[in-house]
């Protein structure tokens, strides 16, 4: 008695095609290598008028790691705007504030994750004290920080970044925007702020 197996059509050239060669497996990166990327864009302006950094509505980011070894670079390129003397910034996670991305606290002096402290000058180069500056509450400095996290999941992970000052409500804070802000002028630009969010493999 003669067995026969019916096996299906098997087509080597549709197989091929098939084949996605813009993407390496991720289970074939290299340890070091990027895994993804993600960036959140602001376009808008923002103001905290409270004595407590906030959160920046529309810088949050949001990444899935596909391994829960991997490392997790985060980058965040603000620009800030102020209304007295400092301006704090401080990193979360999933709505918890990460302190291993701050300095030491020394004495009385608060932690952040990057500070801008500017006391300003006035015409003829002295400090202005007690009141800022007149040109301090014109400028717009970028800010620039990052930190390496780990993931510990595969679970989505959202990255925020809250701004402030802590002296008093009586001074806000800005981003992508300065104290004094016309939007009639024909010469104040209005810039971009960015999180970049990169997972590195293990």
């Amino acid at each position: 008695m003669t067995a026969r197996a019916n096996k299906p059509a098997f087509n080597v050239r549709e197989k091929i095609k098939e084949l996605d060669y813009s993407h390496v497996p991720y289970e074939k990166i290299n340890p070091g290598g990027i895994v993804q990327v993600v960036q959140t864009e602001f376009r808008n302006s923002w103001s905290n008028t409270t004595a407590t950094p906030a959160k920046v509505t529309g810088l949050s980011t949001v990444i899935t790691p596909k391994f829960a070894s991997s490392k997790i670079l985060i980058r965040c390129d603000v620009h800030l705007g102020l209304s007295y003397w400092q301006v704090v910034g401080r990193l979360y996670k999933d709505g918890v504030r990460i302190t291993d991305a701050e300095g030491i606290q020394e004495g009385n002096r608060p932690q952040g994750w990057f500070t801008l402290v500017d006391y300003g000058e006035n015409s003829l180069g002295n400090q202005t004290s007690p009141n800022i500056s007149v040109y301090s509450k014109y400028e717009m400095q970028t800010m620039s920080a990052s930190y390496v996290d780990t993931a510990n999941t595969v679970s989505p992970i959202t990255y925020d970044l809250y701004v402030g000052s802590l002296w008093s409500t009586n001074y806000p804070t800005y981003v992508n925007r300065q104290h004094v802000w016309n939007n009639a002028s024909g010469y104040t630009c209005q810039p971009i702020s960015t999180i970049t969010v990169m997972e590195i493999k293990q």
